[in-house]
């Protein structure tokens, strides 16, 4: 990805502004080498025209000025009785920032980079790598360098602020590492987006649900969930299955469901006239009285149901 990035910045570049040089463009220098750029210089007698003690028409003489590097005076001729402009004269000159001083082959006064590529010029006086968070969160989750560019001030030049970076944020416990920390999600109880199968109870028409974890955290809602209702006793568990109803929790029974009873003593239900009743189950899920029953009378004064009578009463 960085890769990327400075090739298409290094691309940007190549179509960069023009010169800020005292003509407005970048003159070729008479050997096509560099540009020949006129410093201005300083208006006396030793360094430019117009201004001066008189000469004689046809007498030059050498500019004012350094000759280090490739930096050169140039020279003047008189015309006129008057000295004209340094022909040939390339000087240090502030604030050009698209070439090297002459001098040195640095950056000219005001300049702290080279707002347009040339040939040899190294990248790293144009397009440089970025990075303003800790450095120990390059190679984790998302986050990568940027890249500066230089751009022209109005004194000469200066690196544009960090561009394509990609800075750790907020944490939001997914498996991108946002935070661009050495533990991803070290904090989170589960990975954002992570399901897992909830509910419990299996059986009859019950099935599990789905649980699904958010913002690091495993969500409330279990969906999709197909499981017992606690307190609804109108309707069966989905534990029930064909012919075996099975009540929900909290209820006793189903409401309206039907049972035999019989409370008699053990080993008298069908004997004689003895017989079962039928409990009912009321809307709160609990049984109602056993209904219709006939069982021995615990009295010696009514005949028993079985037909004899009560050991007790013998």
């Amino acid at each position: 990805m960085r890769a990327l990035l400075l090739a298409s910045v290094f691309a940007f570049l190549a179509c960069g502004p023009a010169s800020n040089g005292s003509d407005g463009g970048t003159p070729a220098a008479p050997d096509g080498s560099a540009p020949a750029y006129r410093d201005g210089g300083t208006p006396d007698a030793a360094s430019e025209g117009g201004t001066g003690t008189p000469c004689h028409d046809g007498d030059t003489e050498p500019c004012s000025g350094t000759h280090a590097g490739t930096c050169d005076p140039g020279t003047r001729a008189c015309a006129n009785g008057t000295w004209g402009p340094c022909d040939g004269r390339l000087q240090p000159q502030p604030g050009l920032c698209d070439w090297p001083n002459c001098a040195d082959g640095g950056f000219n006064d005001g300049c702290q980079c080279f707002t347009n590529p040339f040939p040899g010029a190294p990248m790293s006086d144009y397009l440089r790598e970025c990075h303003t968070q800790d450095a120990g969160t390059l190679g984790h989750g998302p986050c990568t360098s940027g890249y500066q560019i230089c751009e022209p001030t109005e004194t000469g030049s200066a690196w544009s602020d960090c561009l394509g970076e990609v800075v750790p944020q907020a944490d939001d416990c997914s498996d991108l590492d946002l935070d661009c920390g050495a533990n991803p999600a070290a904090s989170c109880a589960c990975t954002s987006g992570q399901t897992r199968p909830c509910g419990g109870a299996a059986g009859g028409s019950c099935q599990p649900g789905t649980q699904t974890c958010a913002n690091g955290a495993w969500g409330r809602s279990c969906s999709g969930a197909v499981q017992p209702v606690k307190g609804d006793c109108a309707a069966p568990s989905c534990l029930s299955t064909a012919g075996h109803p099975v009540p929900n929790p909290g209820c006793e029974c189903v409401s309206g469901s039907t049972r035999p009873c019989y409370t008699g003593p053990a080993g008298t239900e069908g004997q004689g006239t003895c017989q079962a009743g039928t409990m009912t189950c009321n809307d709160s899920g609990q049984w109602g009285p056993c209904v219709g029953e006939t069982h021995p009378y615990p009295t010696c004064d009514m005949p028993s149901c079985t037909g004899t009578p009560l050991s007790a009463c013998q």
